[in-house]
């Protein structure tokens, strides 16, 4: 994930198909891998033109950050 995260997408096809295969690590068990996960996304969702889809996107990442504020702490 962080190697994608360093990625430099230079357009809106790679973007969305960056989204669509990272979205399902969304439901991951790892909080670590979920984090990744929406740092992947947030930076990809910038390079969507069309506002309503980036905030379907973003609103997609609402529910795994909840349960992340469920869980207890990692040592």
């Amino acid at each position: 994930m962080e190697a994608i995260s360093l990625y430099e997408i230079t357009d809106v096809t790679q973007a969305e198909n960056i989204i669509e295969r990272v979205l399902p690590r969304l439901a991951h068990n790892n909080p670590a891998v979920i984090l990744s996960a929406v740092k992947v996304v947030l930076k990809a969702v910038n390079m969507l033109p069309d506002n309503a889809e980036k905030v379907a996107t973003i609103k997609k990442l609402a529910a795994p950050l909840i349960t992340l504020l469920s869980c207890e702490a990692e040592l």
